[in-house]
């Protein structure tokens, strides 16, 4: 479109309940908009614990800096920060500098309302929308004052086990270990088991993944095997399947990997950082609609505290990864963790370990833990352990589901 005047602009505030929510979602196109005459911005924040927290040691290092910065609400002063490069830069785009609307949905119809009512932004944008979330609605009406955020905020540093700032800033963060009690037997039925995986089997989309390759691999090894030479972690993969006679595609088990810290200091996985001699599971669960993304330390939860039943019949592998290799599963993985979609357990355990492994395997077509857990006994059964103990150190989080993926082919 051509246009001898600048056109309207209009800046999207995602939603998410401050706690999730991207600047790309797909519901939310701006590509519409743009088509009708208007620059469309969509600004990020930070979220959550990052947006909101209010330490007092924030207080007293703002002051001391004598700069009289803002040192709460960081998530608001990131949209603010937003709207102002657009109000300094959006000329160059062909908008209008001086015809500014903010608008945003559920959270983000919240943070219109936080931006509307802040005197920083006096003469910043001319209107606003909020799209369900203002007002006095859930997200403002019961809002803790800055006492309770500092109270808040010390609850979160020990939690945490930091006494500074100083330390809370490192990362990434040490993941907490598992509670290690009494086991508390949950049964699953078979049949309901069973119908679990033919809803995750028949609702997984995806794969093969468009991982990043290792610029140089490891062979397979034994699994309990010494680790390679400049080995800093072993890469474990997992598949079980029950068999299920002479259906025409066996939609049982799950596949899954693990990372084992074999160095003498902390490495990171998955944006944790977990210490020497201990392991991290993780996978995406398909029949899980609720949560996409990467599941960690899940499988080891269920083998602990599920029924003995639930995760029998498990095969499992493994190869050396030196710190370049365990880089590149954690590049991997952070692409994993903001994958919006069901997926495939075992098209992403196939994926990753060739990503790494230069004895690759194959989950079949179509992709299922059976046809990978064949695959391994085929070519590796020699090696292959059989109902390994399955690590459980630490307690079980999931990765976010944030944007739409164009990473698998």
């Amino acid at each position: 479109m051509s246009t001898d005047r600048p056109l309207p602009v209009m800046v999207w505030i995602h939603g998410g309940a401050y706690q999730t929510g991207c600047t790309a979602e797909k519901e939310f196109d701006g590509s519409a908009l743009a088509r009708r005459g208007v620059v469309v911005v969509s600004v990020g924040y930070r979220l959550n614990v990052f947006e909101f927290l209010a330490h007092n040691r924030l207080r007293e290092e703002a002051e001391a800096r004598h700069d009289d910065e803002p040192y709460a609400n960081f998530g608001f002063l990131d949209q603010r920060a937003g709207i102002r490069w657009v109000v300094k830069n959006i000329a160059a785009f062909g908008g209008d500098p001086e015809n500014i609307t903010i608008f945003g949905q559920s959270a983000g119809a919240g943070s219109v309302l936080a931006q509307i009512c802040s005197p920083l932004n006096r003469g910043l944008f001319q209107r606003a929308i909020m799209q369900s979330g203002a007002g006095l609605g859930m997200f403002n009406r019961h809002q803790q004052s800055l006492e309770d955020g500092h109270r808040t905020a010390e609850r979160l540093f020990e939690a945490l086990g930091v006494s500074s700032l100083d330390e809370a800033r490192q990362g990434p963060a040490a993941a907490t270990p598992a509670p290690q009690d009494e086991r508390v037997i949950t049964d699953v039925s078979p049949l309901e088991d069973q119908i679990r995986n033919i809803v995750g089997f028949t609702t997984s989309t995806g794969g093969p993944y468009d991982f990043e390759q290792a610029d140089h691999r490891s062979a397979v090894q034994a699994y309990g095997a010494e680790p390679a030479e400049g080995a800093v972690a072993l890469l474990r993969i997992y598949a079980r399947a029950e068999d299920r006679g002479d259906a025409s595609i066996n939609s049982s088990g799950h596949s899954f990997l693990s990372v084992r810290n074999v160095s003498d200091h902390d490495i990171e996985v998955g944006g944790l950082r977990i210490a020497p001699d201990t392991e991290m599971t993780f996978s995406p669960r398909g029949n899980r609609w609720e949560h996409t993304g990467i599941w960690y330390n899940l499988e080891g939860y269920y083998k602990r505290y599920l029924a003995d039943s639930y995760y029998q019949n498990i095969y499992a592998v493994q190869t050396s990864l030196d710190q370049g290799q365990l880089d590149v599963v954690n590049r991997n993985l952070a692409k994993s963790d903001h994958w919006s979609a069901y997926f495939n357990c075992a098209a992403f355990t196939e994926s990753m370990w060739n990503a790494v492994c230069a004895d690759t395997l194959s989950a079949g077509q179509p992709y299922t833990p059976e046809n990978l857990r064949n695959d391994i006994l085929a070519k590796y059964g020699d090696l292959a352990a059989y109902n390994p103990q399955v690590p459980y150190d630490y307690i079980v989080y999931y990765g976010t589901s944030l944007t739409p993926s164009k990473e698998f082919a």
